[in-house]
């Protein structure tokens, strides 16, 4: 793994266990052409809203994700912090930002570009695989069985670029069953996992897709913002992208990585594959529908929606569900039924959305987030309370841990003040005046700073509280808090001479101070 992640928990691992992490920045860096391309997907629909543009939409969507997924298993576990793999991630990165760049004419003028740059994007991750299987025979050969998959699909779509509709498409069609079906017939025997990782960068290429939609909403805003009805439908489409985000990270980081470090080998892989390789992708397609939506409901807040706006926003949201109710499904055999009533509630709204003003379509979509929502929260609030009252060796924190600082309060306003400045300065100089106008590079370079933020704080995560001072005695105030209940310990004892002791004896130090004189002798 990248020498940019976190450092594992633990230094001891099983032959066939890998060394868990989080995402590096490397990682974020690479991510960033892959924001272009979803931004592409949608500008590729908006182009054209029909039923032939929504198909292009889907399956540049497929091509962009799966080019994704074959990244993302492969910095899983390699050893990519030499100058090699990055010199090729950042090849990787510029063919990849040509295709995204092509996408939105991929079925038309620069059909040829579009192919040649995928398949460069594929060779490329073809050659870092090679090279990070070698002298592992069990994982070499089930990575070279994989070869002919990755290579195939991307071949078939550069030879559409020399046919014409609809022959293109179905080559299209056949290149993306190939390369999602490429895991299910080689198997996933030798895959291997990192269970934090890859929830976490799951987790992040999800909020980069509800960046975009939030992009999209600044977009369709941007020309009426000062209208009360535009400004009320801004409102209500932040709250329902804030609902679908509650929705997938209200489970994501309290379950998904417990469910995926219980499996063991190819359990494991198999799990990691179908919950996040092959779930994820009608997730993602939900919050690509819903920003393609929303775009045309904030434009025209006071009129119906056409019907195939109105599918995408509606139909997107009620997508995003049903792929969360699937995800559960496989992740930890648990029907959600709060979230499939939330997307058949949904469905129901697309009569609304076509025939009543597209802001009473936002209201009722929030409206059904905001139910969804509620309804867990009451259902389940010992999930949060318990995960609270977790023991420190298994991820818990006590109410004074959290609120405990490591740096003084000034220190923390005064970074907060002197970001809040760099962001200001930087927004002027690009000339940007107000939401509308930041688009997805900003969005994208405003996370990574507020990463790297999170990163410079001492106290980022609890593994910090777990540890005991020096000598492995507590401190004062455990000591009074009765914090400390374990037995006492060899190494605990500290003799020590307290002054106010006859002749100096030594005293135990963890027992508590030393008797006091007495008064007379």
């Amino acid at each position: 793994m990248s020498e940019d992640r976190a450092n594992p928990t633990s230094d001891e691992h099983a032959p066939d266990e890998v060394q868990d992490g989080s995402v590096g920045t490397l990682e974020l860096f690479f991510d960033l052409v892959f924001v272009y391309g979803m931004a592409q997907v949608t500008a590729l629909m908006l182009a054209d809203i029909s039923w032939v543009g929504f198909g292009h939409g889907l399956l540049g969507l497929a091509a962009v994700w799966w080019a994704w997924v074959c990244y993302a298993w492969l910095t899983n576990t390699s050893a990519h912090a030499g100058p090699l793999p990055r010199v090729l991630i950042f090849l990787a990165m510029a063919a990849m930002l040509v295709a995204a760049v092509a996408l939105p004419e991929a079925f038309g003028a620069r059909a040829l570009v579009f192919g040649l740059a995928f398949l460069a994007v594929r060779l490329i991750h073809v050659v870092m695989l090679v090279l990070d299987v070698r002298g592992e025979a069990a994982v070499g050969a089930a990575a070279l069985r994989l070869v002919p998959t990755l290579l195939t699909g991307p071949a078939l779509v550069v030879a559409g670029a020399f046919l014409e509709s609809p022959v293109r498409e179905l080559l299209w069609i056949a290149a993306a069953v190939i390369d999602f079906s490429g895991p299910l017939v080689v198997g996933t025997g030798g895959w291997r996992v990192a269970p934090s990782y890859f929830v976490e960068r799951h987790g992040l290429v999800v909020i980069i897709a509800l960046g975009e939609a939030i992009v999209e909403v600044g977009a369709g805003a941007e020309e009426n913002l000062a209208r009360p009805a535009v400004l009320g439908a801004v409102v209500l489409a932040v709250l329902i992208a804030a609902g679908l985000w509650w929705s997938y990270f209200g489970y994501i980081r309290s379950g998904a990585e417990r469910r995926l470090r219980g499996a063991e080998g190819q359990d494991r892989a198999r799990l990691a594959r179908d919950s996040y390789s092959y779930l994820h992708l009608p997730l993602i397609a939900g919050i690509v529908f819903f920003a393609l939506g929303v775009h045309e409901a904030v434009a025209g807040v006071d009129e119906p929606l056409p019907p195939l706006p109105a599918l995408a926003l509606v139909g997107g949201v009620a997508l995003f569900f049903a792929a969360d109710v699937g995800y559960r499904w496989r992740d930890h055999h648990q029907l959600a039924t709060d979230r499939l009533l939330a997307a058949l509630a949904a469905a129901a709204v697309i009569p609304l959305a076509m025939f009543a003003p597209a802001l009473a379509a936002l209201a009722a979509l929030t409206a059904v987030c905001a139910v969804q929502t509620g309804w867990e929260l009451w259902r389940r609030p010992d999930r949060d309370r318990a995960c609270r009252q977790l023991p420190l060796s298994e991820g818990g924190r006590s109410m004074s841990q959290v609120f405990a600082l490591a740096v003084p309060v000034w220190e923390i306003v005064l970074r907060a003040l002197a970001v809040y400045l760099a962001l200001a300065v930087l927004v002027r100089v690009a000339g940007k005046r107000g939401l509308a106008q930041l688009n997805t590079f900003d969005l994208v370079v405003v996370l990574l700073i507020a990463n790297t933020v999170a990163n410079a704080n001492p106290r980022r995560g609890h593994q910090r509280d777990r540890r005991r001072p020096r000598g492995g005695r507590p401190d004062r105030r455990q000591r009074r808090r009765g914090a400390d209940r374990r037995p006492l310990q060899p190494a605990d004892v500290a003799l020590r001479r307290h002054p106010d002791h006859p002749r100096g004896a030594p005293t135990l130090g963890h027992l508590g101070p030393a008797p006091r004189r007495p008064a007379s002798r």
